[in-house]
């Protein structure tokens, strides 16, 4: 109880003027908390906000990488449609602004794949330097007889042959002398096995799928389509190399008839790059020259032609004819060839094509 004499009154006024002081000393802590609170609430935002700033920024940049990516594969494909369509007009332009074309892709993928801009040297000689010590991919052909098969390790093997074929053992020379190749196997029409010719090739250490798909994967190239170009249903298109790879070489259709192949095709002319790869052997110098009979002029030889073929496990070409002599090399994998001469002819040069459709 409260009472006597005003106590109450007292009391009542203190308690009053005490809740006005607590409610002062509130009002005075809010305001001094307000601006705090200000800062803190604009300190929460801001990585939300900075976040949402990068975010943005990421994607422009992301949409710009694609679009300049985008226009180089338009551009380069449009060079690789006038280097393989186009007559010589130009072509050293062409092959200039591909090259510069290529740097661009390069450049592009590495800052997509890094978030850094590209560095400025490239490993593709170091792998070429360790050659000797890399282990074969692909299978390889080790002996070479009239009756041989590919590698048990092959996917696609021709059928054996029930008796051995008539033109026995084809010889095997270890980098002949020149006029002997051409005496021995030119003049002759021998076929014959040449030993150690491409021991020095990068592309011995390099070329594996993956390789060929980072180096020339976005190149546009010719394919064929069917079991052989005798086909009923052979045709041709184009495709960038990569897609070639994966849906045909990596993936091999069952049907032969939906396999795809590559075949004799001027690609090193089209990618340099993939020329720096492979050396042109000696003997190319070689030719026969059917209208003189001056052999120094038969030895001055011309042009090469460099042609390549790739394809899958199972891709045969049907019985034809050549009409100028020619080294294959194979760079992976084995292939299996077999050799007919014509009855009657006292050499392999003629006019006679053959080319059974089965």
């Amino acid at each position: 109880g409260c009472g006597g004499d005003g106590g109450g009154g007292d009391l009542h006024d203190d308690a009053t003027e005490l809740a006005e002081g607590c409610v002062g000393r509130r009002s005075e802590a809010a305001e001094a908390m307000d601006p705090i609170a200000r800062e803190a609430a604009a300190a929460m935002g801001a990585p939300a906000t900075t976040a949402a700033a990068a975010t943005a920024e990421v994607t422009s940049e992301a949409a710009a990488v694609a679009t300049v990516m985008e226009r180089t594969l338009y551009a380069l494909r449009s060079l690789d449609l006038g280097l393989m369509l186009g007559d010589r007009a130009f072509r050293s332009e062409m092959l200039r602004a591909a090259e510069a074309l290529e740097t661009v892709v390069e450049a592009v993928r590495e800052v997509g794949a890094t978030g850094q801009a590209p560095s400025s040297t490239t490993d593709d000689n170091a792998t070429a330097a360790n050659a000797s010590t890399m282990t074969p991919a692909f299978p390889t052909l080790t002996t070479t007889t009239s009756t041989t098969t590919c590698s048990t390790a092959a996917a696609f093997c021709l059928p054996t042959t029930s008796r051995p074929l008539s033109g026995g053992r084809i010889p095997q020379l270890r980098r002949p002398s020149l006029p002997f190749f051409y005496n021995e196997c030119m003049v002759a029409a021998r076929p014959a096995l040449v030993l150690d010719l491409m021991d020095g090739w990068a592309a011995r250490a390099k070329w594996d799928l993956s390789y060929l798909k980072r180096i020339a994967g976005h190149r546009t190239v010719p394919v064929e389509r069917g079991a052989n170009y005798l086909s009923d249903e052979f045709d041709e298109e184009l495709m960038p190399l990569r897609k070639f790879i994966s849906e045909f070489v990596e993936r091999v259709p069952d049907r032969a008839e939906d396999r795809r192949y590559l075949a004799q095709h001027q690609l090193f002319d089209q990618l340099p790059r993939l020329r720096a790869d492979i050396e042109v052997p000696d003997y190319c110098v070689l030719s026969l020259d059917d209208e003189g009979d001056d052999e120094e002029a038969s030895l001055s030889g011309g042009d090469v032609r460099i042609n390549a073929w790739f394809g899958p496990g199972g891709t045969v070409s049907p019985l034809h004819y050549d009409r100028s002599h020619n080294l294959l090399c194979q760079v992976r994998a084995a292939a299996t060839m077999r050799f007919t001469k014509i009855r009657g002819q006292s050499s392999g040069m003629g006019t006679v094509f053959l080319c059974p459709r089965n």
